[in-house]
């Protein structure tokens, strides 16, 4: 009935449309007619609603009187939404069709060769709920009040004494910006390829950024390979000479930014960079990573001598997110090597030295008097009772494997990650006497980087090598002392190595992690396949 209806009202709309042109308009043109009839979102015809067209490079100006009106029509539907322009020269046009209280609709015209009869061009859309789009830019690299222009669109927004600006009466529609000044010495900024949503908000990039580039998060097969959703992801930015031009970017990193799609500012942690190596690590969380997705990004945007550094570790480790403890080694101070968590529980090293390593630097322990104590951590925030939820990991690079190492936990008897026997193991200490769970797995060739995660959930418990599960049942062992809750969380060497029989880890380590909450098989291989040595997840293009 629709289809019917509009065939009905087009041919109307042709028969009655005039050759004459619209305000402004000039008989030096091509016979092309454009009409279309319009609707609400209720199905009535949108009538009395605003009809604009303008050449889709169109930008309003400053001053109005140096626009040429032959570049502007404006019209109105009619009782049953009908618009018509004609006498149109060939080109590509945006034509915008508003009711000027809540909704809207955009069409992107391109009109063909025409021949001696003309070329008519007819169409029907329904109005939409009108897309919000915010913005913020450095207003201090202009003398005087700047301006946001829409490509296409009879668009001038002030921006604000903060740097903000607005457009909330847009239709749905993938958009140009461009930002101008009336000072000549303001370079214009153009951000293309916006898209402006009816569902939600839509934020712009940074505008005062001269470089900027997208990251795409691949979970599909041929990517990280995971199924499910994952939330609040800190994912790691290697950055180099091949991906990243250092030499347009502050000397410290300090204008390094990184959006959602939507332009959203995410939380970031610079955890080293290296201008003269042309080497960065950085930390972005993510809000949520979807699975078996190929086409989800971020945006990496760099080239602001004005601004400061927002690196912030403790946004990224978020300890609302679970995050109770994260070493980093790449941050050594004297004797110290600091907690990227708002806990700052810091750890007072011995032996413990800076070398290169998975993530930019590890600390490598010399499997005699290396260690790393996390004093004050008895009793608090990773004093977990026997049933409850958290995850410990590592990633360790063992020079030798032949006995029996500590790799990290809270002390001897309560929870740990070790060597035992020539097998990895996660050890969890009972209440009940002289006895203790343990999940085991063999180990390989030395020298090589593998990710150590033990997971305790209630009453169920896992150890994961790199990505993969190798044991979630464990097996009771007798004979070892019941569990001690009053040792402070250790790297590297146990609280009691001479009577466990234990030795201080003999390798390097990177990135030692603890929570308060039971990571999934998703999280885990998500870590693995984006922070070893060959990224899986993210891809710069």
């Amino acid at each position: 009935m629709r289809a019917s209806l509009v065939f009905a009202v087009a041919v109307l709309i042709l028969c009655r449309c005039g050759l004459e042109p619209l305000s402004g308009g000039t008989t030096d043109t091509d016979n092309i007619r454009i009409s279309a009839v319009m609707y609400q979102s209720d199905g009535k015809f949108a009538a009395g609603a605003s009809v604009m067209l303008r050449s889709a490079d169109y930008l309003s100006a400053i001053d109005e009187d140096t626009i040429d009106n032959n570049e502007k029509r404006k019209t109105v539907t009619d009782e049953n939404g009908r618009f018509c322009f004609d006498s149109l020269d060939s080109g590509s046009y945006s034509i915008e069709i508003n009711d000027e209280r809540e909704s809207a609709f955009l069409f992107r015209i391109t009109t063909g060769n025409v021949n001696e009869h003309g070329s008519d061009m007819v169409l029907s859309d329904t109005l939409k709920p009108y897309a919000k789009v915010r913005g913020n830019v450095d207003i201090s690299t202009s003398a005087a009040p700047l301006y946001c222009l829409v490509y296409g669109l009879e668009r001038k927004v002030l921006v604000d004494s903060s740097g903000n600006f607005e457009l909330g009466n847009l239709p749905e529609g993938v958009y140009s910006f461009k930002i101008i000044s009336e000072d000549d010495a303001f370079k214009p900024v153009v951000i293309n390829d916006i898209h402006a949503s009816s569902v939600s908000e839509t934020r712009l990039p940074f505008v005062n950024w001269n470089s900027s580039k997208k990251l795409f998060l691949n979970t599909s097969a041929a990517g990280a390979d995971i199924s499910g959703q994952v939330t609040e992801f800190p994912v790691l930015i290697r950055l180099n000479d091949s991906n990243f031009s250092f030499d347009s970017s502050a000397a410290d990193g300090s204008d390094i930014r990184f959006t959602n799609s939507k332009g959203v500012l995410l939380s970031h942690e610079i955890e080293s960079w290296d201008k003269s190596a042309r080497s960065a690590q950085i930390w972005v969380k993510v809000d949520t990573i979807k699975g078996n997705d190929s086409t989800q990004h971020i945006m990496i945007l760099w080239g602001n001598s004005n601004d400061v550094n927002l690196s912030k570790s403790s946004d990224v480790f978020d300890t609302a997110n679970g995050f109770q403890g994260v070493w980093h080694f790449s941050d050594f101070k004297g004797n110290e090597t600091f907690d990227a968590t708002l806990n700052m529980f810091n750890g007072t090293t011995t032996e413990v030295y800076g070398v290169s390593g998975l993530i930019g630097s590890s600390g490598e322990f010399n499997g005699l008097t290396s260690n790393v104590l996390i004093s004050g951590t008895a009793d608090g925030k990773m004093n977990f009772a026997e049933n409850a939820y958290y995850t410990i990991s590592a990633w360790v690079y063992t020079y030798e494997n032949d006995t029996s190492y500590f790799i990290a936990g809270k002390g001897d008897y309560q929870y740990n990650l070790k060597i035992k026997d020539q097998q990895w193991c996660f050890a969890l200490y009972t209440g009940q006497s002289s006895n203790v769970l343990e999940l085991r797995d063999s180990i390989s060739e030395r020298y090589k980087w593998r990710l150590l995660t033990g997971v305790r959930k209630g009453n169920r418990q896992y150890l994961y090598i790199n990505d993969e599960c190798v044991d979630s049942t464990g097996k009771i062992i007798s004979g070892d002392p019941t569990e001690n809750t009053n040792h402070d969380f250790q790297i590297g060497a146990g609280s009691e190595l001479t009577s466990t029989g234990f030795k201080t880890f003999y390798g390097k380590m990177d990135e030692v992690r603890i929570s308060n909450v039971s990571r999934g098989p998703n999280w885990i291989k998500l870590s693995y396949m984006n922070q070893k040595e060959v990224d899986k997840l993210v891809q710069f293009k």
